[in-house]
């Protein structure tokens, strides 16, 4: 796409207005710009202006080109339409109507060449009034549309002429038709022609205006770039200067002397130097290290003499030690022995627990036996109960037979010899009842009896089970006991084991105690070594008041 020149100034001056607002951002912002931001902001600027040289050298070229293609398409292109139209006027048909009048032409080929004549003129007319025309050439258009149809009819009479082959009339008509109807034509294409001219010159002088215009702003823009990077390398170079506060090689020379170990050479800050410097900084550094290369050589020897302290009651440590070591082995093979004894105690308290558990089991078997004997003897009791009961009732019907069968003998006594069969039926029946109630005094009898030794039974049974009961309550008293004597006695083997266990562990802490004390005594000789080497190291250093002692 391109754009105008007043585009482009806009473009040019919108990014410089935010280049302006980017260097003011990195102004305001807190602490120091950074070297690095300032020669990327340098290449940016540089960068920029060559970027906007070359747009605008770019943006002029195409101008040029569209100019010359305007120029050519618009002005070049209609001038050559026209003078071809003018000269098809001129030479194909003023000069064929000379050259048949000459005889030079046959009629018959002025016809031909009038009718090519008017072709060509058609086309090339045409094609100039199709294309663009400013106001100017519409008018010129305009005025020879007025005259062309007097010239058109002109060539029509010429070819009606040379039809008839009529010598003389051709000869009047160039002297008195041809030329006043063509000179008009002509007066106006040599306007046309003049008027692209003109055109031409106008663009000439607008696309030299702008070349110059262009120019201007490359050498502005060029000397802009060239002030700008001139500037920014000199504040740079101000502000690495400012940075490192003297020069990169005095810096250079300081860091290699307290590299090497020399802190002796004091750094002398130039005037109005900055305390953020790095000759500044340097000095800081070379004066603190110096204080801590003394701190260290004052505390290593002392590390060295403490070491030396320290090994000799490491060692005296040590021994104590395998002493404590020695005492600890015997305690815990005491502690062994006394829980072995403990255990075989606890074992033989849970073999009672057990004993005592099935005496409790056997004694409880032999009550719940003893309850199921007392429910038979109440089972057989209460049968002699309902035995008494019928036999009481067969007693009853006993009596009542024989009340019936008196009854039945009086009947009989009183019917006298027809009831002497009913009265011998009715002894009889008396004297079975006699035998059911005798038998059933004597089953009452038995009956009274059993119940008497049921009860005694039963008696005895509850006695029986009531003994059953307190034995299985001893039983279970001393089952407790026992129990209690099993857990006390399997609390006191843990407890024993826990002691022999921590005994152990006190003796597998006093060995590795022991250890330690001898890695620490070879740590102490160790450390004793290092701050030995440490005091050695430190003489690499030299210190102001060395250098003074030296000289």
């Amino acid at each position: 796409m391109i754009l105008s020149l007043k585009e482009w100034n806009i473009a040019v001056l919108t990014r410089q207005e935010k280049c302006r607002e980017s260097c003011m951002e990195v102004k305001n912002r807190k602490g120091p710009v950074k070297i690095s931001t300032k020669i990327v902001l340098l290449s940016m600027i540089l960068c920029l202006c060559a970027i906007i040289i070359g747009g605008i050298g770019l943006q002029g070229a195409m101008r040029s080109q569209v100019r010359l293609d305007a120029v050519y398409q618009e002005r070049v292109v209609p001038l050559q339409r026209i003078k071809l139209t003018s000269d098809a006027w001129a030479v194909h048909v003023v000069d064929t109507a000379h050259k048949v009048r000459n005889k030079m032409l046959a009629p018959e080929q002025g016809l031909k060449v009038l009718e090519e004549a008017k072709q060509e003129i058609a086309d090339h007319w045409g094609a100039f009034i199709s294309g663009y025309l400013t106001e100017k050439e519409k008018r010129l258009v305009t005025q020879l549309d007025s005259v062309d149809n007097r010239a058109q009819n002109a060539i029509l009479r010429l070819q009606q002429i040379l039809t008839e082959k009529d010598e003389e009339g051709l000869a009047l008509f160039i002297s008195r038709e041809l030329y006043p109807a063509i000179d008009p034509l002509m007066k106006i294409f040599d306007q046309l022609m003049n008027l692209q001219l003109e055109e031409t010159r106008m663009e000439y002088e607008d696309g030299q205006t702008t070349l110059a215009r262009n120019k201007n702003i490359m050498i502005s823009l060029i000397v802009f770039a060239l002030l700008a990077g001139v500037t920014l390398s000199f504040i740079i170079s101000r502000s690495i200067l400012r940075v490192l506060g003297v020069e990169p090689s005095q810096a250079v020379e300081v860091a290699q002397r307290v590299a090497k170990g020399d802190l002796s050479v004091p750094v002398r800050l130039p005037e109005n130097i900055s305390d953020d410097s790095l000759i500044a900084r340097l000095k800081a550094m070379q004066d603190n290290l110096e204080g801590i290369v003394g701190k260290v050589n004052q505390g290593a020897h002392a590390v060295a003499v403490a070491s030396t302290q320290i090994a000799e009651g490491n060692n005296h440590c040590s021994d104590r030690v395998q002493e404590q070591v020695g005492a600890l082995g015997q305690t815990a093979a005491a502690m062994e022995e006394l829980s072995a004894t403990v255990q075989l105690n606890a074992q033989s308290a849970s073999q009672a627990v057990k004993a005592a558990h099935i005496a409790v089991s056997v004694a409880q078997n032999g009550g719940e036996i003893m309850q199921e004997v007392t429910g038979t003897m109440n089972d057989l009791d209460s049968s002699s109960r309902q035995i008494a009961n019928i036999t009481a009732l067969i007693d009853n019907i006993a009596s009542q037979t024989n009340l019936l069968s008196l009854n039945a003998a009086v009947e009989a006594a009183r019917a006298g010899e027809y009831g002497r069969g009913f009265a011998v039926v009715a002894g009889e029946v008396r004297s079975l009842a006699q035998s059911s109630a005798d038998a059933s005094q004597q089953i009452r009898n038995l009956i009274d009896s059993n119940v008497l030794w049921v009860k005694k039974g039963t008696e005895l049974v509850l006695k029986a089970e009531m003994m059953m009961q307190q034995l299985i309550e001893e039983v279970q008293n001393v089952t407790v006991m026992i129990d209690k004597i099993s857990t006390a006695s399997q609390e006191q083997s843990a407890g024993v084991h826990q002691i022999g266990v921590a005994v152990t562990q006190m003796d597998a802490a006093t060995q590795q105690n022991a250890v330690m004390v001898e890695e620490i005594a070879a740590t102490s000789n160790n450390l004793k070594d290092k701050a030995q080497e440490l005091v050695e190291s430190m003489t690499q250093f030299r210190l102001a008041g060395e250098r003074k002692n030296l000289h």
